[in-house]
């Protein structure tokens, strides 16, 4: 992954192979990146994307695993307990232009992944909601 810092952004390019989600975290850590907004297309090689059931207050992941475009990966970034925390969703695209889409737990970058992370002024916090299961904004 390379990188470039414009303005209040940072841009990535992510080359076939990589993990998106967990060399992201790393960047975001050594960066010291409170908060902002993700965005991002390319293509992958797979993705794990997930669905969850408010009932259960449990996700149900599912591996699309063949070649993707990424329509559109939208998501942001926070702490939890001080650590980055990523919550993350793509639009995904088989070669039939079938689309799947669900919050993205992984996936790889395929010819390349081109990312926009805009850097908030402020960070922002996540608390766990017991109501809902999930680690929800602080604001």
């Amino acid at each position: 992954m390379t990188h470039r810092r414009i303005g209040n952004s940072f841009v990535l390019r992510f080359d076939k192979g990589e993990e998106l989600v967990r060399t992201l975290t790393q960047f975001i850590e050594e960066q010291d990146i409170k908060s902002g907004w993700i965005s991002g297309l390319g293509g992958a090689l797979w993705a794990d994307l997930a669905f969850y059931h408010l009932e259960q207050k449990a996700y149900e992941f599912d591996r699309i695993d063949e070649p993707l475009e990424i329509a559109s990966m939208t998501g942001n970034v926070t702490r939890f307990n001080g650590k980055p925390f990523l919550h993350v969703h793509a639009v995904v695209a088989d070669m039939n232009y079938h689309s799947y889409a669900g919050h993205l737990k992984e996936m790889a970058a395929a010819a390349t992944c081109e990312v926009r992370i805009e850097l908030f002024d402020e960070p922002i916090n996540r608390v766990q909601s017991d109501a809902v299961g999930l680690k929800i904004l602080d604001i």
